[in-house]
Formats: C-alpha cells, structure tokens, sequence
C-alpha cells in the first residue's frame, strides 16, 4: 500500500531506539503523500514528535492538542483531546474515515483506553496501522517480552486484532552492546540537601539525567 511493504505490525523497539524517526521513516518511505495521524499519550513524546517531524516534513505537520487543533497532512495528535473532539464533532469522525495510515506511540498502553478505542474505530478505513512500543504484548509478572500475549490479557488480543503481529523487535541488549545505550550502573548514596522543583520535572530531569 502506497509503496510499503508492510501495512500492519507491532514494532517492538526499546527506549533509544528512536520510535519518533521510526515512525517518520515509514511515512516517507510513501510513494504518494497519504494523510495520517500520529497518536501519542505523553506531553514530552508529543513535543518531540513535533520537533522531529517539523524538520523532516517542513510545511506537513500539523497538531491536535488541548489549545490547537491544525490538521495537515501528518498531524501528531494528543489522544485525550482527540478523544473528547470526535465525540463533538461530527466533522472529526467523517476526517478519521478518510486517513491512510495512523501510527500510535506506546500503543500496548494506549489500545485499553476508552479515547483511544474511539479514535481507532471511527479510523476504520486506514490500511496501514503502526504500533510503536517498548514493551507490547506484555502482563503483569512477564518481564521476557515474549512476541506471545498472555492468554488473559484482553488489551493484547485486542492490539493483536487492530495492528497484527509483531514485526519488528529491538531489545535494549542490542543497544547496550551496539554501544547505543550505556550500560547503567546506580549507586544510592545517602543526601543531605532537600530539593525542590523550582522549573518543574522535566528541566530537573533534563538537568540531573538526560544533560547530566
């Protein structure tokens, strides 16, 4: 469909792995300039989907949020937002109809919420369906991320039933002895200043993790 090999599949990628260029790679692997959405959960996943997007598909990316609603040929959409329009507005279900192709981030968290079900149904002609996640078809005690869903998890089968199987799997092992990702080594030490978050937590944890 539209020049891609593949239309439906779960993308297995761990953290670093770089689901956001992933995702752009498949949209610009389209022969024709199909229209979809990308659906995400997290504020910090939205921005940077619109940072990378925004320098790869100049003028082509648009958004969906709490204060902005922009529809462009790839929009990164907030799905609690998104949610709450399609339900208003008979004119977001009629565009949802129409798209090509819609990737979700963390999809394996995102497919047992209400919002997201509403979205995904009232999307029912797009043909090609990505799944982004680190951990999908997982439950609660399996750490082994075996591509086989639990047989008592309803919101496998039903990422199952939407994406299909897996197709694609990076684990964090590739990326740790790839040289990707740096073997972690925590050590706890014993403070003695307390701290308050003056620029909230995602400068903190910029600051003391991501920039340390």
């Amino acid at each position: 469909v539209a020049g891609v090999s593949f239309i439906r599949g779960i993308m297995a990628e761990a953290t670093n792995t770089g689901k956001s260029l992933i995702a752009a790679a498949i949209v610009a692997s389209f022969r024709d300039k199909r229209e979809g959405i990308i659906l995400v959960d997290s504020k910090d996943l939205y921005q940077q989907a619109l940072v990378d997007f925004g320098k790869l598909f100049p003028g082509e990316v648009g958004e969906v949020n709490a204060d902005r609603m922009k529809i462009r040929r790839i929009t990164i959409c907030m799905v609690q937002t998104l949610g709450r329009r399609i339900v208003k507005f008979a004119n977001m279900r009629n565009w949802l109809a129409k798209l090509d192709w819609i990737v979700v981030d963390e999809g394996d968290k995102l497919i047992g919420r209400k919002d997201c079900k509403k979205i995904l149904g009232f999307a029912y002609n797009a043909p090609i369906r990505i799944c982004l996640s680190g951990t999908p078809l997982t439950h609660k005690g399996n750490t082994k991320q075996k591509d086989e869903p639990h047989k008592g998890s309803t919101r496998n089968q039903e990422l199952l039933a939407y994406f299909g199987p897996v197709i694609h799997r990076r684990t964090n092992k590739e990326n740790v002895e790839e040289g990707i990702s740096a073997k972690p080594h925590i050590t706890f030490r014993k403070g003695n200043e307390k701290r308050r978050l003056v620029d909230g937590w995602k400068d903190e944890y910029d600051g003391c993790i991501t920039k340390n």
